[in-house]
């Protein structure tokens, strides 16, 4: 897949499907299009997500939000396949393992595990892991020469799959929760890889939503640390920084607040207890650049943009944008060693801005519309 890039495209009145793309072209705006998601092969540092991306009547220009994206043309721009005609196959969970595209999208089989050579014929369904069904796979994921995934094939719930691309290699890891399925994180869509291994939040049924771990054996699936012996810890991203893992996570004790692991249950900590009583309200943005985590927090009512070294010292907010009730950072994007996000305050309403970590450098890019908030 070399040179191409690959999204899931709206193209009006009809619904989404599987587009490829010239090399670098990320984030564009063309007549009667709208791209959403996508992955690029070989190109890094582009903004893509579904908020930089809209439909526009009046230019074929690519819209993006730094330099080093390639702009395209529409004629470059094409349908890689229809799985479903006239309805839409609404790709999504888009991973490139080794210049193979994988990829979740509904077609006759319902909605299953694709891929993709950026052809027509090479673009097939792996496994109808649920006939009959849908086995609506999530959290797709590279992990060393295989596709981890969560799926539910009709009778043990949304547990953790990997496919090596082929029906016969496609297969769960293990049942983790015997009762309902064991997916319980939500909001990435990806498992953070640490040292050759995998990590994720899953529920077995016993311990509620705790950190887990796989190495894409069954005897090496197995629950970390039961951080919250009562409950949850909650349904949260785990990202990693400097050989550690961080993510969000309520103990029972002190609400939500940040953590950090190695891996194992000794080496899994509090970083910083932010909010005294009840934790901090999280966002689902946390995102890693220039060796500091962002996040998005509430802290005693405001929400800010936050930033961590792994340091309870090092974890505090970047800049009070808002200081009159909060932010609400949004999106957050790493574009080099910055961060890019949406934020509210009150003169210029909801605009993006970026940052490098400091409350200096933590400035509005450009009010994009004047006397009002941009649709961000």
């Amino acid at each position: 897949m070399g040179g191409i890039s690959f999204a899931s495209l709206k193209i009006y009145p009809t619904l989404r499907d599987l587009f490829r793309v010239p090399f670098g072209l990320i984030g564009a705006t063309l007549p009667g299009l709208s791209f959403f998601l996508g992955v690029l092969c070989g190109k890094n540092n582009c903004v893509f997500q579904q908020a930089d991306c809209r439909e526009s009547e009046k230019t074929e220009t690519i819209f993006s939000l730094t330099n080093p994206c390639i702009y395209g043309n529409r004629s470059a721009t094409v349908r890689v396949k229809d799985l479903s005609p006239n309805v839409g196959s609404n790709p999504n969970h888009l991973a490139n393992l080794n210049g193979t595209l994988f990829f979740v999208a509904t077609g006759s089989s319902g909605r299953e595990i694709y891929k993709s050579d950026g052809t027509a014929a090479g673009t097939i369904l792996i496994k109808d892991i649920n006939p009959g069904g849908n086995s609506n796979p999530g959290d797709v994921s590279v992990y060393n020469n295989i596709i981890l995934f969560y799926a539910d094939n009709g009778i043990d719930g949304e547990e953790l799959w990997r496919t090596d691309g082929t029906s016969a290699g496609t297969v769960m890891i293990k049942n983790i929760n015997k009762y309902q399925g064991s997916r319980a994180s939500y909001f990435n869509g990806t498992m953070a890889i640490l040292n050759n291994i995998a990590y994720f939040i899953a529920d077995d049924g016993l311990n509620g939503g705790e950190l887990w771990r796989t190495d894409g054996t069954e005897a090496g699936t197995y629950l970390v640390k039961d951080i919250n012996p009562t409950g949850s810890i909650g349904t949260y991203d785990v990202l990693v920084m400097n050989n550690m893992l961080y993510f969000l996570a309520d103990d029972g004790t002190h609400g939500t607040e940040l953590w950090r692991s190695d891996g194992t249950a000794a080496g899994t900590s509090l970083v910083k207890d932010l909010q005294q009583e009840g934790g901090v309200i999280a966002g689902s943005w946390m995102v890693v650049a220039n060796n500091m985590l962002f996040m998005s927090l509430s802290v005693n009512g405001d929400g800010e943009l936050y930033k961590s070294d792994g340091t309870a010292a090092g974890t505090v907010r970047v800049k009070n944008i808002n200081t009159s009730g909060g932010s609400g950072p949004r999106r957050l994007t790493k574009v080099g060693n910055q961060v890019f996000f949406t934020a509210y305050e009150p003169v210029h309403g909801s605009e993006l801005w970026k940052s490098d970590g400091t409350a200096s450098g933590t400035v509005l890019v450009k009010d994009l519309t004047p006397n009002g908030s941009s649709d961000l």
